[in-house]
């Protein structure tokens, strides 16, 4: 190989790895923005609350660096957790879920 080419495939490599954290990142904020309405509401959810807590544990479980969540589609998302948790959501989890790929 070039050296041109082996350059571009590490540049390649290091925006892949770059990409992954910047979209953690993205996810974890989103959850934080969910949480923080749910907190600064007039009325607070405790189970809406609950149910945020729960996806922000399971998202502590993907490893970003192998996995990648398909933010646009909220049934494959659900799924997802779904197979992290070892059962079904719950109405209020998948409500949050719903956010998450709204946001």
């Amino acid at each position: 190989m070039t050296l041109n080419v082996i350059r571009y495939l590490d540049a390649r490599i290091y925006f892949c790895k770059a990409l992954k954290r910047v979209f953690k990142k993205m996810i974890q904020a989103k959850i934080l923005f969910i949480e923080q309405e749910i907190v600064n509401s007039s009325k607070v959810d405790m189970e809406k609350l609950a149910a945020v807590k729960k996806i922000k544990i399971l998202l502590k479980e993907i490893d970003f660096k192998a996995e990648v969540i398909p933010l646009e589609n909220a049934k494959t998302v659900r799924k997802l957790f779904e197979s992290l948790k070892n059962e079904p959501l719950n109405n209020h989890e998948f409500l949050i879920v719903k956010e998450l790929v709204k946001y």
